[in-house]
Order: C-alpha cells, then sequence, then structure tokens
C-alpha cells in the first residue's frame, strides 16, 4: 500500500538498549537521581548539601541499587565522590556486600560522610551472624574516621553493636555518634560493661552522643571515684559541644554489675552544655548516691522510659540548676519519687502501670501542659483532683494549678461528664479571682487557686460522642476565638 511506512526486518538490524547510551548522557540522569536524593539543607562548612538521612537500608536506595545493576553503571557512579557520601550498610540477611562497603568507603574520599549500619526493617526477629557483620564494617569504618560527620548503629541484638573502645583515632568532624538498637527482646541480657576504659577517640565537636548501657559504663569512673568533687579525667569531659546523650539497653540480670546510678551521674556532670538527656530500658542497682550532683544550666529535656528505679535514684540526688522545659515519662516506676521537687513545664505520661497513682505526680505540680496517653489511673478520681472537689470532698486543693493545656490519648477510665465538669469549675474559679480578656491576659496572671485549661483535646476513647466533640469544640473556642 502507498503512504505506508515500511519497517525493515533486516536480521542484521542491531537492538538498542540503555547499555547503548553515551556515558555522558548515563551521568547526566544520575546526576538527576542525585539531585532527588538531596537535603535542603547544606551543612556547616560544607559546599553541597547532603543526602537525605534514612533510618533504614533500601533496596532502592542511591546510589546502592544503581551500582548493583552492572559493572558499567558502577564505574560510573565511584567517579563521583560526592554521590557516595551517604554511606548505608545492610547487616541482617539480606546484608550489602563487603566489595561495596569498601567500595563506597573508597569511592567517596576525600569528601565528609554519613555512616548508617543498619538491617532492612526494625520488625526482624533475631539475626544470626549480626554481630560478625559488624565487626567486618568496622575494619573499613575506623581507618575513615577523620572524615566522618556521622555514625550511626541501628542493630536487633544489642550484643552485636561494637565497643567504644574499637574507635581510635581523630575524629575532628563527627558531629553525632549513635550506639542505637532495636531490640527483638528489649530484656535481653548482656555482660556487665568495664567501667573508666582508656578511650581513644578524640571528637571534640561531638553533638549528639548514643550510647547503649555496656558502652556507657566505658564511660564513667570508678565506684570509688564516683564523688562530686572528685578530680578525674573522664572521656566525656573532652565533649565540650555534646547537647544531646541518650543511655539505653542496659541489663545484665541480678544485681550486680547494674548501672550505679552515682557512677552515670558524676560522668553527667562533666557536660557542661547538655541540653537534653534520655535514659531508656537500663537497669541501676539499688543504691542510692550519697551526694548530690548537679547538671548542666542547659538542660531543658528529660526523657525516662522502662526504668524499674532509676526515676526515685535519679531524682533523690539531681540538683537541677534550672526548671525543666519538657519532661517525658514512659512505662517507669513513679512512686518515691519527690514530685514536689521536680520542676518542668510541659509532662508527658505515657503507658504508666495503673497499680502507680499519678496524683502523686500532679499535687504540687507546676506543669502548664499535661499530656497523658495509654495510663488506666487518668480516671475520675484524678480529674476530681484537678478541680478541688469531689463528692465526698468539696473543698481540697486543686491539683497542677497552673495547668493550661490538657492531652488525653487512648485513656478509657474516665467520663466525659466529670472531664467537663473539672473544666468548667476550673474556668468558674479562675474567672472570679481575675477575669480576662485574651489568652495573653491568661499568659500574665499568676491565679492563687488555679488557672482555667484553655486547650482540651481527647482522642482514643471508645464512647466519646458527638455531643462530646462538640462540646470540646466550643469549649476551646472560648479562649482561641478570633
Amino acid at each position: 500500500m502507498h503512504g505506508t511506512l515500511q519497517v525493515s526486518r533486516s536480521p542484521q538490524r542491531q537492538r538498542v538498549s540503555i547499555g547503548h547510551l553515551p556515558v555522558e548522557l548515563i551521568m547526566m540522569i544520575f546526576y538527576e537521581v542525585y539531585k532527588l536524593g538531596l537535603n535542603s539543607q547544606a551543612v556547616e562548612g560544607s559546599e553541597l548539601p547532603p543526602l537525605t538521612s534514612v533510618d533504614f537500608p533500601s533496596s532502592t536506595l542511591f546510589p546502592n541499587a544503581l551500582a548493583m545493576v552492572c559493572s558499567v553503571w558502577r564505574e560510573i557512579l565511584s567517579s563521583v565522590p560526592s554521590f557516595w557520601t551517604r554511606v548505608v550498610i545492610a547487616i541482617d540477611g539480606n546484608a550489602t556486600p563487603l566489595s561495596l562497603i569498601k567500595g563506597s568507603f573508597e569511592w567517596s574520599r576525600p569528601l565528609p560522610i554519613y555512616v548508617l549500619i543498619a538491617p532492612y526493617s526494625s520488625t526482624c526477629d533475631e539475626t544470626p551472624g549480626e554481630g560478625h557483620r559488624v565487626e567486618a564494617v568496622m575494619r573499613y569504618l575506623v581507618p575513615e574516621l577523620h572524615r566522618c560527620r556521622r555514625i550511626r548503629f541501628n542493630t536487633i541484638q544489642v550484643s552485636s553493636l561494637p565497643p567504644l573502645q574499637a574507635f581510635s583515632g581523630q575524629a575532628p568532624l563527627l558531629r553525632e555518634l549513635e550506639f542505637g538498637c532495636t531490640p527483638y527482646d528489649p530484656w535481653a541480657e548482656e555482660k556487665p560493661g568495664d567501667v573508666a576504659v582508656p578511650l581513644g577517640l578524640m571528637c571534640p565537636g561531638l553533638k549528639t552522643l548514643h550510647l547503649n548501657g555496656r558502652n556507657f559504663c566505658n564511660v564513667c569512673p570508678p565506684l570509688s571515684e564516683s564523688a562530686p568533687s572528685f578530680a578525674y579525667d573522664l572521656w566525656l569531659s573532652h565533649l565540650p559541644n555534646l547537647t544531646s546523650l541518650t543511655i539505653s539497653n542496659y541489663r545484665v540480670g541480678g544485681r550486680n554489675g547494674c548501672l550505679s546510678m552515682a557512677e552515670m551521674l558524676r560522668a553527667l556532670q562533666e557536660l557542661s552544655s547538655l541540653a537534653y538527656l534520655a535514659i531508656k530500658n537500663v537497669e541501676f542497682d539499688d543504691e542510692s548516691p550519697s551526694d548530690s550532683y548537679t547538671l548542666s544550666s542547659a538542660l531543658w529535656r528529660l526523657e525516662f522510659s522502662d526504668l524499674a528505679n532509676g526515676l526515685y535514684l535519679f531524682f533523690g540526688a539531681v540538683v537541677l540548676q534550672e526548671g525543666i522545659d519538657t519532661l517525658d515519662i514512659t512505662r517507669c516506676n513513679v512512686n518515691n519519687v519527690a514530685w514536689e521537687n521536680v520542676s518542668c513545664t510541659e509532662l508527658t505520661l505515657e503507658q504508666i502501670d495503673g497499680r502507680y497513682d499519678l496524683g502523686q505526680i500532679l499535687k504540687y505540680s507546676l506543669v502548664s501542659a499535661l499530656n497523658v496517653y495509654e495510663c488506666p489511673s487518668f480516671d475520675d478520681n484524678l480529674l476530681y483532683c484537678l478541680m478541688g472537689s469531689s463528692p465526698s470532698f468539696p473543698d481540697e486543693d486543686v491539683f497542677a494549678g497552673c495547668l493550661l493545656a490538657l492531652v488525653i490519648g487512648e485513656c478509657d477510665n474516665f467520663s466525659m461528664g466529670v472531664l467537663k465538669e473539672m473544666c468548667e469549675r476550673r474556668e468558674q474559679q479562675a474567672w472570679e479571682e481575675a477575669p480576662w480578656q485574651s489568652l495573653d491576659d491568661i499568659a500574665g496572671i499568676n491565679f492563687e487557686m488555679c488557672s482555667p485549661i484553655t486547650d482540651v483535646s481527647v482522642y482514643g476513647k471508645g464512647d466519646l460522642t458527638p455531643e462530646d466533640e462538640e462540646w470540646l469544640n466550643s469549649y476551646n473556642s472560648r479562649f482561641h476565638h478570633s
């Protein structure tokens, strides 16, 4: 048929694949993929922004995924150091090949690097051989310490984490060092850590440090030298810029080998710039420190979780130079703490066992924001305490008299009727004492009896009705009207 395009069917016609593209064009495509993954924020001292941080390896992560396609692509990618500044190494069943680990460090030279060693998923069960894979990675990582800006471990087994002693050398660029673990068994026991271990890692610019308990023991002084004023050269004293510290996952079984609160606090005293402190899933011995320890005046946030006796020991020995802005407590024993001496602006209580009375925390509290999640003992009795009146005792002291914001999540042992009564009563009492025109007025008034709660949120409550939601919206709008 005339006018019809004739397609050659010659057997000599060659197929064209992506492998036939010019190297320059492939490189342009790789650069576009690279730019898609850049972090929008530049890093101090670096001309280019880094690749976006990730928490776990991925089969589609740039440039690893493309480098595994063929040797030609790998050779092209390896010629651009900036492609390899995010060194992500998988240590579970589908582990990153040693050849790619070695190449990642070599191909990124001489640029600063951000290193992540983790499994593909945090939901893995026990991973056989994880510790050996970490050891293999260390052989390539330690010689590159001088280029590392961030090093993050996130293993499944806490015993797989490398010893802090294995890191030796100058790391002037290092700002974040994390020995994290998402344990398949949070109650897994390990060998006790040694205290006062000589350490050869020099990283004076470090700002964020996360140590598992065994490694934290290494930076503590001997028990005989843990008094607050004892002159002992601690590794932490050489970290003048450290602002964030997390201590996690330390259970040794029995009381021998548990972390000493006195040793920990003596070490923490060395951190003059510490602003954030978290202690999670750590087993302490039962010995109360005989001395008081003064922590950094910059400290503004404390987080505690899964502590059997840690709160009692900590607050019994710590002197806080300033009130804490934010205090988060999750799955902890809250008994026997002198809560009247604990001052914070915002308090979060999560999954506190129903055996523990939350009223002991709030009775003398000056907290202005309270967040309560999955706490069985958040009930009508506590709401009566927050209004200073109950059917049996109509004129009691009001708990948390400065409270302004209340968030209640996944709590079912209170009734909306009593919550409404509490909020309305506090509002009335505060109005009778000092009428206001705006939220700014309320913030500037020092109420003698109690402040009004100006923001109330309830979610995850099974019997919450449309009428309850309407009341919440109406109540909050009294204070937040435009």
